[in-house]
């Protein structure tokens, strides 16, 4: 008879995060791919630690387009600097970028200002993906 055997890691090479984008447009339902996505994760981390902000690895693993939210992994050796970087970011959105006519916006304003939010956070995939635990109590 044979025993099955379960090994849990306890230094995860990879952090999860879930984003999301908060913006205020009068109307219009805008969308975002994942380059559009690379590109202002990339400018909030430029904004707040310059080129070596840049240098940190994220990946997009999924995208929600209509929702505005999507879910990156980073090295775990990063992912202090990566939360920092998200949480204090003021970013200067261009319409192109999240897929409205420029049309739709007021005539002073060429481009929109937002902030990305750290919904969630966790070691492992699961938690950034599974469901809202919190709701289970309500």
């Amino acid at each position: 008879m044979s025993q099955d055997k379960s090994i849990t890691l306890k230094n995860q090479e990879w952090y999860y995060f879930k984003l999301k984008l908060i913006i205020d447009i009068p109307e219009g339902n805008p969308s975002l791919d994942a380059l559009g996505w690379k590109k202002l994760i990339v400018q909030a981390l430029n904004q707040f630690q310059g080129v070596m902000g840049q240098s940190i690895q994220c990946d997009i693993l999924a995208n929600d387009e209509h929702n505005l939210e999507c879910i990156v992994r980073v090295p775990t050796m990063d992912q202090t600097n990566f939360v920092n970087c998200m949480v204090a970011s003021s970013l200067i959105v261009e319409p192109a970028t999240i897929q409205i006519n420029k049309s739709s916006l007021p005539m002073d304003s060429k481009h929109l200002p937002g902030s990305l939010r750290v919904e969630s956070r966790s070691q492992y995939l699961l938690g950034v993906t599974g469901p809202d635990r919190f709701k289970w109590y309500i």
